[in-house]
C-alpha cells in the first residue's frame, strides 16, 4: 500500500512513538507535523504558544500539514490537528487512511506525569493536571471521533506490547483490508 496513515489523538497518546514504530516495521517513512513545526518556526511549540499564541500556532500548523502528506509515510499529528475542520478535510481530501488512537484520560496521566512540556497542561500537577486532561479530551473527543477511519484502543494493551499490538492491528485492519479491495 502506497498512502499516508495519519495518527491523531490526544496528547501524550504516543503518536510520535506508535508512528516511528510502525513506519520502522512496516517499512514506511515517517513524518511528525510537531517537528516539523519546530523546524518550520525556528522555535520549540512551547515557545510558539508563549510568544505568539495558540492562534499562530494553528496556523503554521495547517501549513506544514498541507506539505507533509505524502505517499508511505506515517504521519503523527499535533493532539488538537482537529481543531480546524480545514485539517481534517485536508486530510480526507489527500487520500489519508486517519487512525485515532483512543486512550483514556488516566493513561495520559500517567505518561504525562512529569512531562512540563505541554502548553495546554502548563503549570498543572496531580489532580489539577488529570482534571485538565479530562477536560480537554472531552473537548476534543467528538472532533477525534468525526476525523477518523479507524480507531486503535491502546486501553486495550500493556505497555509493553503497545507498539506490536499496533503494528499487527494495522496489517489487519488497514493492510489486509485495502488489499482485499483493491
Amino acid at each position: 500500500m502506497s498512502r499516508t496513515i495519519a495518527l491523531i489523538g490526544f496528547m501524550g497518546c504516543g503518536k510520535s512513538y506508535l508512528g516511528k514504530y510502525a513506519a520502522r516495521t512496516l517499512g514506511m517513512k515517517f513524518a511528525d507535523t510537531d517537528s516539523l513545526i519546530e523546524e518550520t518556526a525556528k522555535m520549540s511549540i512551547s515557545r510558539i504558544f508563549a510568544e505568539q499564541g495558540e492562534e499562530v500556532f494553528r496556523r503554521i500548523e495547517t501549513e506544514v500539514l498541507r506539505e507533509s502528506c505524502r505517499d508511505n509515510h506515517i504521519l503523527a499529528t499535533g493532539g488538537g490537528i482537529v481543531k480546524e475542520a480545514q485539517n481534517v478535510d485536508m486530510l480526507h481530501a489527500m487520500g489519508a487512511v486517519v487512525v485515532w488512537l483512543k486512550i483514556s484520560p488516566e493513561r495520559i496521566f500517567q505518561r504525562l506525569q512529569r512531562d512540563n512540556s505541554r502548553p495546554l497542561l502548563a503549570g498543572a500537577k496531580g489532580e489539577e493536571k488529570l482534571t485538565r486532561i479530562r477536560n480537554l479530551l472531552q473537548e476534543r473527543e467528538s472532533l477525534y471521533q468525526r476525523a477518523a477511519q479507524y480507531i486503535f484502543i491502546e486501553d486495550d494493551f500493556p505497555e509493553s506490547r503497545v507498539g506490536e499490538e499496533f503494528v499487527a492491528w494495522l496489517k489487519r485492519e488497514i493492510f489486509e483490508k485495502d488489499g482485499k479491495n483493491s
